[in-house]
């Protein structure tokens, strides 16, 4: 994986967790890892393997894809709203 990819997924853990006004330590609590763990993530230094992803995916109330850059980051319903339950029914219709 390249280092901009590893970048990318950092970032987009940061934006959900504070998108969502989660303190780091919350959601290192939340996925079973440190706090340290978590600034990595989100520094771009190390990624999450795949449980990890999927615990932190639930934790932020978001989906795998959308941290792995699958899903555009800016993905909304129509009526506005970013989180996965909301995301879901819209693909549903």
């Amino acid at each position: 994986m390249s280092t901009r990819a590893v970048s990318a997924i950092g970032d987009r853990i940061r934006q959900a967790r504070e998108q969502r006004d989660l303190k780091p330590e919350r959601v290192a609590v939340d996925v079973g890892v440190s706090t340290r763990t978590i600034a990595r993530w989100e520094a771009g230094r190390t990624v999450p393997d795949v449980l990890q992803l999927v615990a932190l995916a639930h934790a932020l109330d978001t989906s795998t894809a959308l941290l792995v850059g699958e899903v555009p980051s800016d993905a909304r319903h129509p009526n506005g709203d970013t989180d996965v339950r909301s995301l879901r029914r819209a693909r549903a219709r």
